[in-house]
Parts: C-alpha cells; sequence; structure tokens
C-alpha cells in the first residue's frame, strides 16, 4: 500500500517521469490525497471470492 501512495505522488510531483505521453502524470495530478489512499487500499485487498472463479488464464473453470 505505501509503494502505491509513494509511485502516485511521485507522479503528481513530477519526481516519477517514466511514463510515455505523461498519462499517469495526468491521472495522479487530478486525484486528492484521500484518492490515492482509498485506491491504494483497494488495490492492497484481497481478491472477493468471486474473483476466485476464474481460473489463471481468465478463462471461468468448468466443472
Amino acid at each position: 500500500m505505501d509503494h502505491f501512495i509513494e509511485t502516485m505522488t511521485a507522479f503528481q510531483g513530477g519526481d516519477r517521469e517514466n511514463d510515455h505521453y505523461g498519462r499517469m502524470r495526468f491521472i495522479a495530478s487530478q486525484l486528492t490525497e484521500k484518492e490515492v489512499k482509498e485506491l491504494a487500499a483497494y488495490y492492497s485487498a484481497p481478491p472477493s471470492e468471486g474473483d476466485e472463479a476464474d481460473g489463471e488464464d481468465g478463462e471461468e473453470e468448468k466443472e
């Protein structure tokens, strides 16, 4: 979670520029501090049970 916040903060401040065409810098600059923290929590959460129904290749498992 901390890595996500640090990365987004670096994009916001222009300290990280390894995004093609500045897309991440633009997106990150539009987010509030609260939104960055909420996104970090969302992406660091384990998948819900419904998400685990898919196989590794994204195909639904057959019984």
